[in-house]
């Protein structure tokens, strides 16, 4: 945890850098915990944002649920106040996100690999029941909309794994039941459509597991980085 408070600084810093010369961060992160950096670089102790997080899992654990001590396990209820407040504050500019400015997206590990007292997410859930219902279209449609009236900007990150291992195995805790590169991609053009993008992050993506994930995940980038350049401020 030492070394992913340095890292959260120095990251809190480049993306700092980076809005500050009217640039757009696009960061890609060993893990998602990373994340914590991003959200700090932005000021969200002066800023309001949104956060939405495609992941197979919900990573909404806290000390106190966790079945292994995980903490890469705990990084969304980490990010929205639920625990580690103090070690958060470290961060310049970090500040808890309200849960009701987060979407998550897909959480499909957690359908197909269910542990006793998981807990699922936080914040609105397009969750695959929700998916597999109603289309991912509208799913996302839906709750974009419910963000939309609370926050006019947001920070996007994806971790990898919320592909399907039949498109990639990013990690080694991929899981089926993930979504497309289309629908990720389709995704990011949904939010640029509705809101200014601050910043884009990937993450956990594991060469060991899969040493041709770039081919999948750098056109990925691209898009993400051309759907934010052409997201606006609605007014």
């Amino acid at each position: 945890m030492g070394r992913m408070l340095v890292q959260s600084i120095h990251t809190a810093a480049a993306v700092r850098t980076a809005r500050t010369n009217n640039t757009l961060p696009v960061v890609c992160l060993g893990t998602c915990s990373g994340s914590l950096g991003v959200i700090g670089g932005l000021n969200a102790k002066e800023n309001q944002f949104g956060v939405i997080w495609f992941d197979a899992h919900g990573d909404a654990d806290t000390p106190e649920t966790s079945r292994t001590g995980f903490i890469e396990g705990m990084v969304t209820s980490t990010i929205v106040g639920r625990c580690w407040s103090q070690y958060t504050a470290q961060t310049p500019g970090f500040a808890p996100i309200p849960e009701e400015h987060f979407i998550s997206v897909s959480l499909h590990e957690f359908y197909s690999n269910p542990g006793p007292g998981d807990n699922l997410s936080v914040g609105t859930a397009v969750s695959k029941p929700v998916i597999d219902k109603l289309g991912f279209d509208r799913s996302m449609a839906a709750a974009l909309d419910l963000l939309a009236p609370r926050v006019s900007s947001v920070y996007v990150h994806v971790d990898t794994d919320v592909l399907d291992p039949s498109v990639l195995k990013s990690n080694l805790h991929s899981a089926p039941g993930g979504l497309t590169v289309d629908q990720v991609n389709r995704g990011l053009q949904m939010i640029a459509n509705q809101f200014e993008i601050l910043a884009v992050s990937f993450s956990s993506w594991d060469p060991a597991v899969d040493p041709n994930g770039a081919t999948i995940i750098a056109p990925m980038i691209a898009n993400a980085a051309e759907a934010a350049l052409g997201s606006h401020p609605r007014l």
